[in-house]
């Protein structure tokens, strides 16, 4: 009986200690997807609000929405979990491959299908149709939306960062190790040079060309 009142009360001890371990493992709450951090200034959180404006704006004809596009607005296709991730659309790429050449066929609107034309609904005269494959092309796929998350901080970063991982991984893959990134530079209509590792290095208008096709 001592046994077992004995286990009881150490039982009851134990429990809320074991809850106040839990309490201090908990770290600050964090933010949601598609939320801005915490602690941001009153100016970034403007800056933050204003283009989430801009991403669940609904362009039209008159704001250089076509003559083809994709969506009418990027929330469109990025609202899953939350504005700026992904979706279950996806869409048309195509190109022409010829032995270890890959040709994008931008000549012929590639490597992205607009699968929309503008007309009476954006606010156009003209009704436009929609994209197709081309009869050349001999790969095509789909590929799904991707998320945008994080990419700010991709944005954010120097570009001399990247070519500073990029030469560290490099030098690793010489001891056995296979995967390294590649700094790629691309080249927005009237801006300076900049460096992509895979992300958004650019703006927004560059960014969503293909999709709206501005």
């Amino acid at each position: 009986m001592r046994q077992r009142v004995l286990f009881s009360l150490l039982a009851i001890l134990y429990v809320p200690s074991l809850q106040a371990q839990r309490v201090r493992a908990v770290g600050p709450t964090q933010p949601n997807a598609g939320d801005p951090l915490p602690a941001l200034t009153a100016a970034q959180l403007a800056d933050f609000n204003a283009g989430r404006g801009e991403f669940t704006d609904i362009e039209s004809a008159q704001d250089g929405l076509g003559p083809v596009f994709n969506g009418r607005s990027c929330v469109e296709c990025h609202a899953i979990p939350a504005i700026g991730g992904s979706s279950r659309r996806t869409v048309t790429r195509f190109g022409l491959r010829s032995g270890n050449v890959f040709d994008a066929l931008a000549a012929l609107g590639g490597s992205l299908i607009q699968e929309h034309g503008i007309g009476p609904r954006e606010g156009s005269p003209h009704l436009f149709r929609g994209e197709v494959v081309p009869q050349n092309a001999n790969v095509v796929t789909r590929r799904r939306t991707t998320p945008l998350f994080g990419l700010g901080f991709v944005d954010a970063t120097d570009d001399a960062d990247f070519f500073a991982l990029a030469q560290l991984q490099s030098a690793r893959r010489r001891d056995g190790i296979a995967v390294a990134c590649r700094s790629s530079r691309i080249f927005p209509p009237a801006e300076a040079p900049s460096v992509s590792s895979g992300g958004k290095r650019s703006s927004r208008r560059f960014f969503n060309s293909p999709a709206m096709r501005t």
